[in-house]
């Protein structure tokens, strides 16, 4: 499936609740041929499903319209505006969970980094299957790879490292946002205060890496 494709559509469904098949083209300027052959295959991957079919008023095919599923929407939050995706979030019951932790955590003032946090833990973000530690952890991991990059890039990472922490090359943005996530979460200072040995052993570092993170975190504090 062409990707440019997927995303437009992807992007219509992100921005309305449901959209009419019918009204597609016009939408999105793709060929209603083009429009049907991706439906059937984002509707084969689990990431839309037709929410109802209505009679045509003109007496032919029945007008189906399609939505995405929280997959597809979730699988949406990187290809539309970061206040599109949380305008969109308000509206999913299933979803109230993340819907908090975008206030609690003042996601909305970090957008490039909370893309990064729920993408790394979209499928435990759900309700019912709320994993705190592992969240935590895993933000933890992200914000110390961007906080110390220049330490991170110097350092011979495996592989299994830079996969799990989420290190990214260096983007002043995301290291920009990262500081004021930890200004407006005070918990995650706390957190990396006591966690930062256990979290950095997870990533198979040497012990000598380790101390010299903890010692230049100790003195940001």
């Amino acid at each position: 499936m062409s990707r440019k494709t997927r995303e437009t559509i992807l992007k219509l469904l992100a921005r309305k609740e449901e959209v009419e098949q019918s009204k597609m083209t016009k939408e999105t300027g793709l060929s209603y041929p083009t429009i049907i052959k991706h439906l059937k295959k984002l509707k084969e991957s689990n990431t839309i499903y037709c929410v109802r079919e209505e009679p045509s008023s003109k007496g032919g095919k029945e007008k189906k319209f399609w939505a995405l599923t929280t997959k597809g929407f979730l699988n949406s939050q990187k290809s539309i505006p970061f206040d599109v995706f949380v305008k969109g979030l308000s509206k999913r019951k299933e979803l109230s969970l993340l819907n908090r932790k975008v206030e609690q955590w003042s996601l909305t003032e970090t957008p490039k980094l909370s893309q990064e946090i729920i993408e790394g833990n979209q499928y435990v973000l759900y309700d019912g299957s709320f994993n705190e530690e592992e969240v935590e952890k895993n933000i933890g991991l992200l914000l110390l790879g961007l906080i110390f990059w220049d330490d991170y890039s110097n350092e011979e990472i495996s592989v299994y490292a830079q996969d799990v922490a989420n290190i990214t090359p260096d983007d002043p943005q995301m290291r920009k946002e990262a500081e004021t996530f930890l200004k407006n979460n005070p918990w995650m200072k706390r957190k990396l205060s006591g966690k930062i040995d256990e979290y950095l052993k997870l990533m198979q570092h040497e012990l000598d890496f380790i101390t010299k993170i903890r010692i230049k975190w100790e003195r940001r504090e």
